[in-house]
């Protein structure tokens, strides 16, 4: 604070401090958010893990008192028992599971 007759060294609103750059600030933001990317492979990283996604959905469970039918474009190319059982994935492969031991009556 000054003396009466002399302004104050600085104005009251400084303080003292510039305001932070704000590409600075984005650029900081950005790399909080880059934590386990690699800088030049994220995009094949991504695509990687859903081709494997996507390959993990052909894989079915077929039921003891079950038969599952694999049709390849809407044409039957397999009739599999029970048990664990793996298909292309939609859209190329699909799969209908029927109950086959039980008897259905008009």
């Amino acid at each position: 604070m000054g003396t009466w007759n002399k302004p104050p060294k600085k104005s009251p609103w400084d303080k003292g401090t510039p305001p932070p750059d704000i590409d600075e600030l984005l650029n900081n933001l950005q790399n909080k958010f880059k934590f386990g990317m690699p800088k030049k492979g994220g995009l094949t990283l991504i695509l990687i893990v859903a081709v494997v996604v996507w390959l993990a959905t052909g894989i079915f469970i077929v039921d003891p008192e079950e038969q599952g039918v694999i049709k390849r474009f809407g044409e039957v190319t397999n009739v599999v028992g029970p048990g664990p059982h793996y298909h292309l994935p939609a859209p190329i492969e699909t799969v209908q599971i029927e109950p086959v031991t039980s008897v259905r009556r008009l």
